[in-house]
Order: structure tokens, then sequence, then C-alpha cells
């Protein structure tokens, strides 16, 4: 039969509690002997992340001269090329488009007068025609005219508007609630005037300090020789200063810095950090547009094809795009054939009419 075991003593107890109390302030109390200031050296991240922006630095180049490149001088001589190659065709195009653009107006407002003036088919086409042809040669002296009135009114309502709100504020000085209401419109307009201004002044102060750097690190009179590189990014950097680019010149400014290795005076590798992600982030936009270019604009990579291969494409392009031209048309006109025979009976039939009555 087990026994219960007896209680410890208040002896035994108090013993073991000295005990543990010891052993704890004996963890928790470190000698001075032993203390000791752990210093990380931070230069290989430096280092890495120097090596990293400059080849961010430089894809983000590449790519502004490639969509630069292609805009000024690609796209222009493949719309060039296209013209000499293709132009007879482009312009009997240019005329089907146009055509159908036309017909299918007159068939929509032929629609229009037939579902819903009630008119008859032949009645529907017959004047459809007429208004289109009227709008047709009255358009463009319309326009000038319309457009001249509209000036002339504008200026006659502006004035008016003027004259009225002036009449309206005239009448309204002597209220006590208006007058609060436009000292208080007028002190904000103020303290936002003010602070807009300061917020330019800090951000001119700011251009002038990251140019004034730049130049005594670049300018060829100051910094000495210029490599290909420090040519580059003065050039860069008074086109940036010239825009009033603020991003543009800290962007350079930290690659000048990470070049002359004065990160650790200057710069904390968390700045760094933040301008590579920045510029990472730039890159790949680029890269998103040259890709959307790629499958959108048939230009693109134009100097590097094979001007035989892609004279066959255009030629099976433009062919697929003037048979649908055709058969839009085609579809269009019998419509309106329809309601043109309607339109010639009815008109024969009112002439064998008018021929009995004589």
């Amino acid at each position: 039969m087990n026994q219960r075991s007896k209680p410890a003593s208040k002896k035994s107890r108090s013993s073991s509690s000295q005990t543990g109390s010891a052993t704890a302030s004996q963890r928790t109390v470190i000698p001075d002997s032993d203390r000791a200031i752990i210093w990380i050296d931070d230069a290989p991240l430096r280092s890495s992340a120097a090596r990293e922006f400059k080849k961010v630095y430089r894809s983000y180049n590449q790519h502004v001269a490639a969509l630069a490149d292609h805009e000024t001088v690609v796209r222009p001589a493949y719309y060039r090329w296209l013209s000499g190659v293709f132009g007879e065709r482009l312009e009997r195009m240019q005329a089907l488009h146009s055509k159908l653009l036309q017909k299918s107006a007159l068939l929509q407002r032929v629609m229009e007068l037939f579902f819903y003036e009630d008119r008859s088919r032949g009645e529907a086409y017959r004047e459809a025609e007429e208004e289109l042809n009227a709008e047709a040669d009255h358009d463009f002296e319309f326009r000038d005219q319309s457009d001249e009135a509209f000036e002339h009114e504008d200026a006659d309502e502006l004035d008016e508007d003027a004259d009225d709100d002036e009449d309206v504020f005239s009448t309204r000085t002597g209220s006590r609630r208006e007058n609060g209401f436009n000292r208080r419109f007028e002190e904000a307009m103020r303290e936002s005037r003010r602070k807009e201004a300061e917020e330019a002044k800090s951000r001119e102060a700011r251009l002038k300090t990251y140019y004034r750097k730049l130049a005594q690190a670049l300018h060829p009179d100051l910094a000495g020789p210029q490599t290909d590189l420090s040519r580059e990014l003065w050039e860069e950097t008074q086109k940036a200063y010239r825009e009033r680019n603020l991003d543009q010149l800290e962007l350079i400014y930290t690659l000048v810095s990470l070049q002359r290795d004065v990160v650790s005076n200057e710069l904390r590798l968390f700045d760094v950090q933040l301008a590579i992600a920045a510029m990472t982030k730039k890159l790949n936009g680029l890269k998103a547009e040259k890709r959307k270019l790629a499958k959108s604009d048939p230009s693109w990579g134009f100097d590097k094809k094979n001007k035989t291969v892609l004279a066959a494409t255009v030629r099976c392009d433009l062919d697929r795009e003037e048979g649908a031209i055709e058969t839009a048309l085609a579809e269009i006109e019998s419509e309106l054939k329809s309601f043109e025979q309607s339109a010639k009976k009815k008109r024969k039939k009112r002439a064998r009419e008018m021929s009995y009555d004589w």
C-alpha cells in the first residue's frame, strides 16, 4: 500500500528558494569583462549594391535609347517604306473606307426614317439621300460660320455672366455671412498659395543643390577628363535640370556617389536600395512598353526585318483588310439597293398617275 509523502519542511523550502534566486541572479548578471561591441563591416554590401545599381541604370538607359530610336528613326522609316511599296493600294483602300462610311451613314438615316418616322421605303431612301447631299454641300461653309458665331456668342455670354456676377455680388456685400465666407475663402487661398510657394522654393533649392554637387563631380573643368559614362551622365544632368526633374537628378547623384565610393559619407545603404527599387520599377515599365509595341505596332523592329518577307506579310494583311471592307460595303449597298428600287417604283407610279391626269 502506497504511503502518502510528507510535505517538505519550512527549512527545506526556504533553502530551495534561496538556491533558485541565486541561480537566477547568476544567469542575468553579466560581468563587465565579458561585454563587447559587435561592429559589422557593410563594405561588401555597399559594393554589391553599387554594382547592382550600375547594372540596372545601364539597362534602363539602353531601353530608353531603344524606344527613342523607334519613335524618331524606325517608325518614320517604316511608313516611308510602306508608302513607297503600297502607296497606290493604300490610297484605294482609303477611298473604299471613305465610301463605306458614307454608305453606312446613309443606311443609318434611311433606317431611322423608315422605322421611327413611319416613312415608306422609297420615301425614307429619297429623304435620307437629299439630307446627306445637302449636308455634304454646305458642311464646310456652315462649320466656318458656326464657329465664328459661337465665338462671338461665347464672348457675349462671358461678358453678360461677368456683369451679372458683379451685380449679384454688389447686392450681397451688405450681408455679414457672405462677407465672412469671402474672408475665410480669401484666407484659405492665401494660405494655399503660401504653401505652394514654399514647396516650390524648397524644390528649387534642392534642384540647385543636386545640380551643384553633380557639376562638381561631372563637369570637365571641375572634375578633370571625362569618361564615356561621366559624359553621358553630365548630359543627362543638364537635361534633367532644364526640365526641373528632381527625381532624375537624385538618381544620377546616387549613381555618381556610388561610382566615387562616397556612399558611407553621404548615402545610406537603405537609400541605395530604395534607388535600386525605383530604377527597377522604371525599367520594368519600359520593358512592358516595349512588349506592348512589339505586339501592336507593325513598325517595331523594322530595321532588323527581312523586307521581302515583310512585304509578303503586309500584302496578306492588306488583302484581308480590303476584303473585309469590300464585303461590308457590298452588304450595305445591297440593303440600300432594295430601298432605292422602292423609291424608283414609287417615282414611276407617280409619273404614270400624272400622265393619266394630264
